[in-house]
This record gives structure tokens, sequence and C-alpha cells, in this order.
């Protein structure tokens, strides 16, 4: 999982044909399904915060949303928001009931990265850069605008954490590989996908007590933003041969290479590694570090990490991302509008979610000032991984992989692929795999070769 962007992989599994299916049942070619026909004829007057008065319903799976928002409640007194928690699993299912009855739809919506583009297609959720909102998309990381768009170019959503990647390492156990554990000398040293794999020969044919990378699941999420192309084309024609095969063929040389464990991630013996020495190497998106790594270590532990950038420079994976239901009357959707302005793109907003999330928003003018420049990590050496992660969010090869509607079932597929790779399938196997369960369930889509 990311988090609450990231709801663990297994839990989306079971929906992600389903998700598909229902898609033009709902409206996915332009429909309504419970759309206003004309919201260009809707303004929102000015107004001051304490003017604001009623409630809203807001369909989160975590609780970082409630923890981070108080300083909200303290400037819109007036406005009650319930949070109500829909597990990531169910969070689909609970959807699509309430489309179908049309009634009961949250006023907002989180939107999960990975199925976002077919939430999109739903047609359910408001255009956010179009009146009464005219969202200001400056006010964002370029890099992140294709994430809140639909395959109309419409923006319909606002994503609310910068979940920039990098890779945590293990300072005591790179020393022991590579003869240096500084933050510097380690990126230096790994400035290529060919480095890591050069790297991963020591451990061939040698039992070192621990390994490159904990599982097959952790060397694909280190290494598959790296190839940032789309897994399926606008046209319908799958990409795999340059979005997921380079990333498997990674995988394979790891495992014959005795680099990798067996591990699977999102288990509590998964949870219990990051404070153990038995892998060199995790990844190192935000979330990863805030909400996994750090929680799952002592609290005086120290000197334990290092972050640095990845071979070639930076991506994005995962995302929390809010939209405003189109059955929302507008007394209420002027509300959740001004609840998203504030959250997703405000001083305000980006302060609260560092202070009570411990992460950076994708507001930009926040990243001007001082506030991540001061900060010190001691599990990290000491590292100021805030101001590192800005650097890797503003690195000029920092890439989004391009959204389709069938990126959760191609999701689901890779991760049982991924463990028949460290079960001795070839890389070209694996991915003849994920092609075979994609086009069996989506005979829509086509195979380029």
């Amino acid at each position: 999982m990311k988090r609450y962007a990231g709801v663990p992989a297994a839990a989306w599994a079971g929906v992600a044909v389903v998700l598909i299916a229902v898609i033009s049942g709902c409206g996915g070619g332009g429909g309504s399904a419970g759309r206003n026909t004309d919201l260009s004829s809707l303004s929102f007057p000015a107004k001051q915060p304490a003017e604001y008065s009623g409630e809203l319903d807001y369909w989160v799976w975590g609780d970082y949303e409630a923890r981070c928002t108080a300083p909200f409640f303290e400037k819109y007194p007036g406005i009650k928001i319930n949070f109500v928690r829909v597990p990531g699993g169910d969070f689909f299912t609970k959807l699509q009931t309430a489309i179908a009855a049309k009634s009961d739809m949250p006023d907002i919506g989180n939107l999960e990265q990975t199925p976002r583009r077919a939430w999109f297609n739903l047609n359910c959720w408001d255009r956010l850069d179009a009146p009464p909102y005219n969202m200001d998309t400056s006010v964002l990381v370029e890099w992140s605008l294709p994430l809140m768009t639909n395959e109309k170019g419409e923006i319909v959503c606002a994503q609310i954490d910068n979940c920039i990647g990098g890779i945590t390492y293990n300072r005591r156990l790179a020393r022991q590989v590579l003869g240096v554990s500084d933050v510097d000398a380690v990126e230096a040293r790994l400035q290529s996908v060919d480095d890591y794999i050069k790297m991963s020969e020591m451990f061939k044919g040698r039992d070192l007590g621990f390994y490159m990378y904990a599982g097959v699941n952790d060397v694909w999420d280190c290494f598959n933003y790296l190839y940032a192309e789309p897994f399926v084309t606008d046209d319908n024609v799958l990409n795999f041969e340059a979005s997921i095969l380079p990333a498997f063929e990674i995988i394979e040389k790891l495992v014959a290479n005795n680099a990798v464990g067996t591990i699977t991630n999102w288990t509590p013996q998964w949870s219990t590694s990051f404070a153990q020495d038995y892998s060199i190497f995790y990844s190192g998106v935000t979330w990863m570090l805030y909400d996994n790594i750090v929680p799952n270590n002592p609290p005086d532990a120290k000197d334990r990490f290092g972050l640095i950038t990845p071979p070639g420079g930076g991506f994005s994976q995962g995302g929390t991302a809010l939209a405003i239901a189109s059955v929302s009357p507008p007394e209420k959707k002027e509300m959740a509008w001004e609840f998203i302005r504030w959250f997703a793109l405000s001083e305000g907003g980006a302060q609260a979610f560092l202070d009570y999330n411990h992460a950076p928003t994708l507001y930009k003018p926040f990243y001007e000032s001082n506030v991540y420049k001061t900060f010190s990590d001691l599990l990290y050496g000491g590292q100021n991984t805030l101001a590192k992660f800005m650097e890797i969010g503003q690195h000029p090869n920092t890439r989004v992989r391009p959204m389709s509607r069938y990126d959760q079932l191609v999701s689901s597929n890779i991760n049982l692929a991924v463990v028949e790779l460290k079960n001795g399938a070839s890389a070209g196997e694996a991915l003849k795999m994920v092609k075979d369960a994609v086009l069996a369930a989506q005979p829509v889509l086509k195979d380029r070769t």
C-alpha cells in the first residue's frame, strides 16, 4: 500500500476487473451518472470563513485527513466534516452501490492513484478547472498535473500528497558491501541501473546473512517507475515491453545473483525487517518513510538509513486525490471546494500536512520557503530527508507514469508475476503471464506484438 494512497495491492486485486467492467454502465463515455448538466451557471460568492456553515461526508480509508485538518476547522468553525472510514478493498463496491442508487455518495471522495483513471471514467466527479471552481493549477508541481487529469484533459481532482520517490538504504550494510555509508558517497557509487546490477554480483554464490532487497516486490517498487511509460496506450494497445519488461529484467538478474530475499511486502515480516539488518534497499517514497519505515523502528533508533536519488532522477509513486461528487447540492460543493482549496492548494494546508503527517504536499509556493530546510531525521543519520525529497522532486528527469483506466488490472497481475520471477521464471515468461491475464480479462485490449 501506500498509505491511504497506498492501500495494499491485494486489497484492490478483487475489484480490478469489476471496476473496468462497470465503467461504461456508469457513463464512462461522457454520460452523466448524476452529473449536473451545466455547472457554468453556478458561481460561488466571496465569503469570509466564518460565513460557511454545514456538514460534509468525506470517504477516507485512513486517519491522516482527520489528524491533519484541525487548523481548517479553527478557520472554518461552521463546517463539520464526517470522515467516513471505508476500507480500501471496500471503497469501490460502496461507491458503485451509491452510484447505482443515485444517493449516499460522499460529498468528497478519495481517489487512490492506481485505479484513479478508471474512477474518473465513472463520471461522478465535478470538473475542477472550470466554473465554478476554476482551480489554479499553477500552484501545483507541474509533473503532478497528469495525475489529476481525465481522458478528456479535464482536472477532476486535487492530489494532496507529494509521493516523490527516492531509495532508502541501510548504512551499515552499505558500508559492508560498498565500503562507504555516507549519502553522497553511496549515491555517487549508484548512478545507474547497471551499478545496482554490478553490486548484486557480490551476493552470487555467497551467504552474507542479508540481501540487497527483502523480496521481489521491493525490487519492482524501486525500479519500475524509472520506466515511466503507460501500461496501456490511449488506443487500447498494451505497452508492456516499454513499461514492465525492463524492471522484470532487473529482477531476473538480481534473483540470479542471490541478491533478493523471500519476504513479501505488506506482511508483518516485511514491516519487522525495517528494524533489522535484513536488506540494504527499500523504496524511499515519502509515505514509505513516514508511514512504514520510521514507525516500525524503535523511537530512539538512529543512524540506520540514508536516502538517495534513484538512478536517472525521481519518480512519483501513489498518492491520494480529493474529488467533489457531482450529485452533491451546490451549497455542499461550495464547502467541499473551500476544504480542498485549503488542504491541497494553500500554505495553510501544506503546513498542516507537514506538522501532522510529516510529509510534503504538492503546493509549489511552499517549496520556496525555509520550512523544509531545517529538518534532521535521526533514523536517517541526521539527514534532512524532507530537503532531499524536494531536491528529487525538482530533478529535471522526474517523471510520472501516464495513467490508464486499466492500471489496477495490470498492477494486480504484476504482483502475481513478480512472485514467479523469484521462483525461477524469466522476465519474458513473467511478462507473458501478465499479458495473457490482462488480455483474457479485457478482450478490447490489443497486444502490440
